[in-house]
């Protein structure tokens, strides 16, 4: 769980409001774009009649923007209670659908109720969440069945949700006490909204196939020592513009046995 982190202390000088500040980037892949894993099936019937190969390029080969990367506020334990937000009380959906976990990337606070959905007519599906602070859960889904968990406490880290059955149906649930997170789209863009203005914002920068030991801003590589890095910024909208990575700054695991 600690592949591709990167805290960013971020000084926010923004306007007389509270919580004022929108912090933007874009996560863009720089140099030949890395090969995808193949996804073998070994099931005789189980999803033959989807494509597992089909949308696995998590770099966009036009813009080079990088899918799926995770920026979200990561306070030292001193800081935590200024961070807090009082719970929002929403459901956070997750489907298997098509042999995989829709939305890829989850996001949730402390005290939303989860739902876990299967609508799969071909296989059936055994998701399990690998949670640290709230009560693990694993269970077979049928088809059009639907289960619930209240998630009581945030947790330390993105949580893995993966299928026992399938191996390649994986996905990730974050789980904090506040809502200062966003994932990038297909081109790489995100924006966490609402920040409070005139404070340092602790980040962190999450992604699934690697990780992060340097970025490119500004046109500058900065090594990222023990996860930290400075980055100073001003005004109420704070746009970074793009946070390069490449080959030199990412290192993917050993591919995994399917």
């Amino acid at each position: 769980m600690n592949k591709g982190l990167l805290l960013l202390a971020l000084s926010l000088l923004a306007g007389p409001t509270v919580f004022a500040a929108d912090l933007k980037m874009r996560i863009v892949w720089d140099g030949d774009i890395p090969k995808t894993r193949k996804v073998e099936n070994s099931f005789s019937s189980d999803c033959r009649n989807v494509d597992l190969n089909a949308d696995q390029q998590f770099i966009d080969a036009e813009t080079k923007g990088v899918r799926d990367a995770v920026v979200y506020v990561a306070p030292l334990r001193k800081d935590r209670e200024r961070w807090h937000q009082p719970p929002r009380k929403e459901t956070v959906r997750i489907e298997v659908r098509d042999c995989r976990i829709h939305p890829h990337i989850s996001i949730a606070q402390a005290g939303d109720l989860l739902t876990v959905s299967e609508q799969d007519e071909s296989a059936a599906h055994n998701l399990n969440f690998s949670f640290f602070m709230n009560s693990p859960c694993g269970t077979t889904i049928s088809h059009n069945a639907t289960w619930t968990r209240e998630l009581t406490s945030p947790e330390p880290a993105p949580i893995s949700v993966e299928c026992k059955v399938h191996s390649w149906e994986r996905g990730y649930l974050f789980v904090l006490d506040h809502t200062y997170i966003a994932v990038s789209d297909r081109q790489g863009s995100l924006v966490i909204r609402g920040l409070p203005d005139d404070t340092d914002v602790p980040l962190r920068l999450f992604h699934e196939h690697g990780g992060i030991h340097s970025i490119v801003l500004q046109g500058e590589r900065r090594q990222i020592e023990r996860g930290y890095i400075n980055v100073p910024v001003s005004n109420g909208t704070i746009d970074l513009g793009d946070v390069v990575i490449d080959t030199q700054s990412f290192t993917r695991p050993e591919p995994e046995k399917q």
